[in-house]
């Protein structure tokens, strides 16, 4: 390692470094520790949240148990077309269609316990597919951060 004068130096030897502190990078750190690994998290903010942070924080979750709740009408298929109508054509089509056959079953498996746990109200959603976002992004934010300190990555 080269000394560069002024720039922190690095001493620490972990198995996965995650850049960012967003929902993705935490949601990886997560992982990792859950399956053995050492994990350091690094955030160019001062403060967990990356860009999720400043985003709207909206899941996109096409019929989802809260539009069917609310009387929405949704489809993968109608989601798909917007998605890749937001695009223009340029997304990956195949993966576009895992996202929009599998995020509402991922809600409601893994969202939203989450929130249930820590008593956040998903009461709004929308006929753009989502649940809105700012209550869902403080909420899984606070939980995932919780989860990665409570599991040991730094």
């Amino acid at each position: 390692m080269h000394n560069i004068s002024g720039l922190p130096q690095w001493h620490e030897h972990v198995d996965v470094v995650v850049i960012g502190s967003g929902l993705a990078g935490l949601s990886a750190a997560v992982e990792a520790v859950e399956h053995g690994a050492s994990v350091i998290v690094i955030e160019k903010m001062k403060i967990t949240g990356g860009n999720s942070r400043i985003s709207d924080g909206g899941v996109a979750a096409p019929n989802n148990f809260l539009q069917k709740k609310n009387g929405i009408e949704d489809s993968p298929e109608r989601f798909c077309n917007d998605v890749m109508r937001a695009g223009l054509g340029l997304n990956h089509a195949n993966l576009v269609k895992v996202l929009a056959d599998s995020a509402a079953d991922a809600v409601a498996k893994d969202l939203f316990p989450i929130l249930a746990q820590i008593d956040y109200p998903l009461a709004v959603v929308d006929e753009k597919h989502r649940l809105k976002g700012i209550v869902v992004r403080g909420a899984l934010l606070a939980a995932l951060s919780e989860n990665v300190q409570d599991n040991g990555a730094s």
